[in-house]
């Protein structure tokens, strides 16, 4: 899981990010195949109001370019506000039990500007 901060998102604009995803048991890249059954599920709250769950950016899509990688983009940033600082948690949502089932891969500060 990345944690830390994240690049200033600018508003009005899409975000992306690529997320590396490697096996707990061997270090491998996870097989793409394996990660294109997911989907992602991003929250995004305000760091001095976490009760308010900014859920306005609805769900985001993404892409598996290469085994290990995912390539995630949340087209609608216009519900943020610019010059605070928010935390983003993305989720993998299993596609059997849809839930994330404990796989966090981001949990960090994001900047909007």
């Amino acid at each position: 899981m990345y944690t830390g901060t994240l690049a200033p998102i600018s508003i009005g604009f899409p975000w992306t990010e690529a997320v590396e995803i490697v096996s707990d048991n061997d270090g491998q890249p996870v097989p793409a195949e394996v990660l294109r059954g997911y989907r992602l599920q991003v929250t995004v709250m305000r760091r001095d109001l976490p009760e308010l769950r900014n859920s306005m950016l609805g769900a985001a899509s993404f892409t598996v370019p290469q085994d290990g990688v995912i390539l995630f983009t949340v087209a609608d940033t216009t519900p943020l506000c610019p010059g605070l600082d928010y935390r983003a948690l993305v989720d993998l949502i299993d596609p059997n039990s849809g839930t994330a089932d404990g796989v966090r891969l981001i949990d960090a500060n994001l900047p909007a500007t």
